[in-house]
């Protein structure tokens, strides 16, 4: 099965995730995922250089299903 540029992208972000872990073990889960998450943020201010509305958009809506008990512990910056 081929992977769509989607699926290739979130595949990417999870073994980005995993390295990190791997990586830096004297954070916990929360850091970890706050960083990624706030890279990703990051990144699609700097490559798809949609308005920041559009961008927050993007962000809203891929973090939607997260608990908002853990938004809260996870603590983004999802700020320019």
């Amino acid at each position: 099965m081929q992977k769509t540029g989607i699926t290739k992208m979130i595949a990417q972000l999870v073994d980005i995730f995993y390295d990190l872990c791997a990586e830096i073990e004297n954070i916990n889960f929360a850091q970890s995922l706050s960083l990624l998450l706030n890279i990703l943020a990051q990144s699609l201010r700097d490559k798809l250089f949609l308005p920041s509305d559009a961008n927050d958009g993007v962000l809203e809506y891929f973090m939607s299903p997260i608990p908002s008990h853990l938004k809260r512990k996870l603590a983004l910056n999802t700020a320019a």
